[in-house]
Formats: C-alpha cells, sequence, structure tokens
C-alpha cells in the first residue's frame, strides 16, 4: 500500500529534476547568447559610435543563439547605457537581458507552472574606458608634476600644451548625459567616460585609425565650465583608495588596484585618465584639423586651477597631475578601449 502511494511522488521528483536539468541547459545557453550579444554591440559602436547599429547588431547576435523578442514568448532587451551595475549611465556600455520560459517535459502534468529562465550580460570597453578628449603635446617625465594649459584666445603651438579632441562625436556638451547622447555633443561626457570608439597610435601593429580631429568653436563660455564640471565629476566619484597620488602610484608605476584600464579594472578609479598624445597641436586659427596619435598615457588629475584671470588677451585653463608608467603587460602604442565582458 505504501509503495503504491509513493511511486507518483517518485515520478514526480524524477520529472522535475528532468525539468531541472533542462532548465539549466537553457540558463547556460541563455547567458552565451547575452554575452555574444553583448559583445556585438560594444564592438559595433566601438568602431562606428553608432548607437543605433550597435543595438542591431546585439538582437542580431541574440537570434542568432535562438532568441527572437516576441518568439516562442522569449524577451530580448538591450540598454544603452546600462540600467543597473557599476555601469549604469555610462553610454559606451550595453545591457543585454534574455529570457524565455523553460521546457517542460514532465512536469506539466504536476501542473507546475513553466519557471522562466533569463540572462543579463554588459559589455564595452574593459576597465575605465578609452581616452580623455584632451590631445597634449609635451615632452615629459615619468613622476613629474605637469600642468595641462588649455588656451583658447591665443593661436598656435605656444599657446598651450593641450587642446580639445573629437573623438566620438563633435560638441562641447552639457555634462547631462541623457541630453549628451541625444544631441550628439559628446566632449563633456567624454571627460567623464572617456572615448567610446577604439583609438590606436600610429606606431600600433595595423593600426588604421591614428587621426583625430581638434574640437573647433570652443571658448571661455562653453569650454571653461565644461570640463571643470567634468573634471569635478571624477573626482566626485573616485574610489576613495585610488584619491590620492601616493595610492595610485608604486614608483611611478601605476598600482593595480587603482588601474582603470583593461578587463577587470577598477572603474571608480575616476582620477586616472588616459591621454593621447600628439605629434603637434594644431594652430587653432584654423580648427578643426588633425593631428596624429603618436601614444597613450595614463595620467593622475591632482586638481584643477580655473582660477586664471580671464582677458581678450589671455585666458588659461590649467588642469595638474602626473604621469603614471603602464604597469606590466600595458603597451603605450596599443589600441585604447579593448572590448570585454565586464558583467
Amino acid at each position: 500500500m505504501l509503495a503504491a502511494l509513493l511511486v507518483p511522488v517518485i515520478l514526480g521528483l524524477l520529472a522535475l529534476a528532468v525539468d531541472a536539468g533542462q532548465a539549466y541547459t537553457q540558463r547556460s545557453a541563455s547567458q552565451t547568447a547575452a554575452d555574444f550579444a553583448a559583445l556585438a554591440a560594444a564592438k559595433s559602436y566601438a568602431t562606428s559610435a553608432n548607437r543605433t547599429q550597435a543595438i542591431s547588431a546585439a538582437t542580431e547576435y541574440a537570434g542568432r543563439n535562438g532568441f527572437v523578442d516576441g518568439v516562442n514568448r522569449a524577451s530580448v532587451s538591450v540598454y544603452n547605457p546600462p540600467q543597473s551595475g557599476p555601469h549604469a549611465g555610462d553610454p559606451g556600455f550595453f545591457e543585454v537581458v534574455l529570457s524565455r520560459p523553460a521546457p517542460r517535459f514532465f512536469s506539466g502534468v504536476l501542473h507546475i507552472g513553466s519557471p522562466t529562465v533569463g540572462a543579463r550580460a554588459v559589455a564595452g570597453q574593459s576597465g575605465g574606458g578609452g581616452a580623455v578628449p584632451w590631445a597634449v603635446h609635451t615632452s615629459f617625465d615619468w613622476g613629474a608634476q605637469i600642468e595641462l594649459e588649455f588656451d583658447f584666445l591665443k593661436a598656435g603651438l605656444g599657446a598651450g600644451n593641450t587642446m580639445p579632441a573629437r573623438i566620438d562625436k563633435p560638441g562641447i556638451g552639457n555634462c547631462n548625459q541623457a541630453t549628451d547622447d541625444a544631441t550628439g555633443n559628446q566632449y563633456c561626457p567624454g571627460v567623464y567616460f572617456g572615448t567610446h570608439r577604439a583609438l590606436c597610435a600610429v606606431t600600433a601593429p595595423g593600426c588604421t585609425d591614428y587621426t583625430i580631429s581638434s574640437e573647433p568653436g570652443q571658448g571661455q563660455g562653453e569650454f571653461f565650465p565644461k570640463t571643470v564640471d567634468a573634471v569635478n565629476r571624477r573626482f566626485q566619484n573616485t574610489d576613495l583608495a585610488c584619491d590620492t597620488w601616493p595610492e595610485v602610484q608604486t614608483n611611478l608605476v601605476l598600482n593595480a588596484a587603482c588601474n582603470p584600464f583593461g578587463p577587470n579594472g577598477n572603474v571608480n578609479s575616476r582620477r586616472v585618465v588616459l591621454l593621447i598624445m600628439v605629434q603637434d597641436i594644431c594652430d587653432n586659427t584654423q580648427p578643426p584639423c588633425n593631428m596624429t596619435i603618436t601614444q597613450f598615457a595614463p595620467f593622475f588629475i591632482d586638481h584643477i586651477d580655473d582660477g586664471k584671470p580671464c582677458t581678450p588677451q589671455l585666458c588659461l585653463l590649467e588642469v595638474d597631475g602626473y604621469f603614471l608608467k603602464w604597469p606590466p603587460g600595458f603597451n603605450d602604442y596599443s589600441i585604447a578601449g579593448t572590448i570585454a565582458l565586464v558583467q
């Protein structure tokens, strides 16, 4: 009698075990599809800087892996910027969320609902992203404090050693990411997030994208407050363990714990940025003009001096800091903006 009563229970448990195995298999397939879709979006955006194309690439690769939104009760959502996680709000990262009811082979007879199986992936430029839109023409010593001087009321190379550069889209931006993303004004989020386009130096093997353009039309009323706002956002949102010069380096080498570049980088070490070193800065009397990237250099922003007097003859902004040496495994001339899964 007891055995007869236990048979249905045992069969039910076996059915649940079989269906649980199927759900696990689909979960693995879902994660693979989400990973490929997020990587496809990030790679597309790094080369095209086109958000619509990147989202299309994500949905295409999700479909290649069996997830088409609305088909077989599947759901495919692509978010740019991500809605959650450490890269929430960063327009250079893409979040893909997939879900679909798991198949039921036996448990349906027990009137158990089909569980929804899903996966999430976020991809973009690994670590701290690409270079900030500052083209620098200067010689420097590792560890020596340097003043990056922006002067746009004077013409020629003698006016300063730094000038704004177009990296994603033209425009000074207004430090409001939602508006910036909609209008294409990318200078301010470029300072805060870094470029989302893959850049490379002229000496990097296979490099075909080593030229950047100057950002024209900057003036005291546009450039100064935007630069100050964007740098202050970095100061306010940086890791407290990486907000001083002694913390970010050992013997002038960028510490791993404060390195925002590369896979699994400390994305909150925001006072460390990547500078674009160029052969020559443009004469800003005839913008825009092209500048050749020679290398990339990590730089710790120590402070910003926007208290210089502004007159019709002089308007100077200084960002002061220190150049850092790369840790082992990094190359001054490599592509800035390696694509990787980050979540």
